[in-house]
């Protein structure tokens, strides 16, 4: 039950809460190591059971669909929403922010809206909460930014906004029930400020063809291009916008053919080179094969490219607080995630090899 209140935003700070959990687990004989996770200022969103709780949610819901009349305006704040069909006003940028010059960090396809959630609270919590990885590539000032997640389940949408107004931080912090193009090309339009860095993390994958009779989840797009978040387009508009304000593009995913494929679309399509990483992950590490997915050890099987060598990071990019709760699924299955940094280059955007 603790987990369920901590997964609903109840903060870490709510000693009479978490106490009296502890009082209980006591009384009933629990294992100490247990009762040590869940004390007062230690546990909440961001600690790992509710993060697997939200990820077991978030596992369950079925892909959806944008209806046409659905748009920007998950936290009813923005009266002039746009229309998908490219035929409504642009977003009043200001009625959404308190201060919409603010560099912008956008994730698409954001789900809950974890990361974002967590980066935009950086500086609203305790010091202990807010630890960042040994290396920050990103140099980004998180206190200093507004952020933006899209996504089409407006359900999650919705728990991400929620969360957004329980902490205080919905004046720098949105989310839209939307696609993915539609987050962007609204962006680019108008949004008055810089983006500083896109986002694309665990993109619902398409399906495997290794010429299995059963290529897996109908849910799933068929192809890397067919119905897949990630298109040429989608990475081009993103290369505008990052161009002009220096940013960057963080992409990766647990399923290494769609790391390798999001990679290849990006620099063979939309003119993005790979920024070296601290720690490259220099090999494929065969010592993980017994935890590898099923749909990696295919992958390998086709003799299909590994996400290994320049570019390619062993290690979290992103602060510790951006932790999303597939990372921490990941992370305890012992299941590998792929991540790379892209910038805009120089050189002509060429059409990408069709054996990828």
């Amino acid at each position: 039950m603790v987990e369920k209140f901590a997964a609903s935003g109840v903060r870490p700070g709510n000693a009479d809460l978490y106490q009296t959990a502890v009082d209980i687990l006591k009384q009933k004989g629990c294992d100490e190591s247990l009762i040590e996770t869940i004390l007062p200022g230690k546990f909440g969103l961001f600690s790992d059971r509710p993060l697997l709780w939200l990820w077991r949610f978030s596992a369950r819901q079925s892909k959806p669909v944008l209806p046409w009349g659905e748009s920007l305006g998950a936290e009813r704040k923005c009266p002039q929403t746009p229309d998908p069909r490219g035929k409504g006003r642009s977003p009043n940028w200001s009625s959404i922010f308190s201060d919409s010059s603010k560099p912008l960090v956008v994730e698409v396809g954001c789900g809950m809206g974890v990361s974002l959630l967590g980066l935009a609270s950086k500086n609203v919590f305790h010091v202990e909460e807010c630890s960042q990885t040994s290396h920050d590539i990103l140099g980004i000032q998180w206190s200093n930014c507004n952020f933006i997640g899209g996504d089409l389940n407006s359900v999650l949408v919705g728990y991400a906004s929620g969360i957004a107004r329980r902490w205080g931080i919905s004046d720098k912090a949105a989310f839209a029930a939307c696609s993915a193009d539609d987050l962007l090309r609204w962006i680019r339009e108008s949004y008055p400020g810089d983006v500083e860095l896109i986002v694309v993390q665990y993109p619902s994958p398409y399906r495997l063809d290794d010429g299995l009779v059963n290529p897996g989840n109908e849910q799933l797009p068929s192809s890397p291009a067919s119905g897949f978040m990630v298109t040429e387009s989608l990475l081009q508009t993103a290369n505008e916008l990052l161009r002009s304000s220096g940013g960057k593009l963080l992409l990766q995913s647990n399923c290494e053919d769609v790391a390798v494929t999001m990679r290849h679309l990006a620099t063979n399509c939309a003119g993005f080179v790979c920024v070296d990483v601290p720690d490259t992950m220099l090999e494929a590490n065969e010592d993980r094969a017994l935890r590898l997915p099923l749909r990696t050890l295919r992958w390998v099987k086709m003799g299909g490219e590994r996400a290994a060598g320049q570019g390619w990071s062993a290690s979290p990019l992103l602060p510790s607080r951006g932790t999303s709760e597939t990372d921490v699924s990941c992370r305890l299955n012992g299941t590998p995630v792929h991540r790379c940094i892209m910038q805009p280059g120089i050189g002509v955007i060429r059409k990408i090899d069709s054996k990828l």
